[in-house]
């Protein structure tokens, strides 16, 4: 059974697209070094361009608990 996570975040006005560049190098790390994370998809909501989601796909609640201690996502 695999674990989804979806996050939402809400960009200060004129940082959305400052945003979706780190997130853009995180999926890259991602991709090279956690092989539980199945997909990781940032994307910009065409209606609102300060909402930025991402959908996360784990194969299992391990990885996912990975995933939140790797520093990408726990450095400011």
């Amino acid at each position: 059974m695999g674990f989804v996570q979806h996050v939402t975040i809400r960009a200060k006005p004129g940082k959305a697209s400052e945003i979706l560049k780190i997130l853009a190098n995180i999926r890259a790390e991602v991709d090279q070094k956690e092989p539980g994370t199945k997909q990781y998809h940032p994307a910009q909501n065409p209606e609102d361009e300060n909402d930025i989601f991402i959908w996360e796909e784990y194969d299992s609640e391990e990885a996912l608990q990975c995933e939140s201690s790797h520093p990408p996502t726990t450095q400011p």
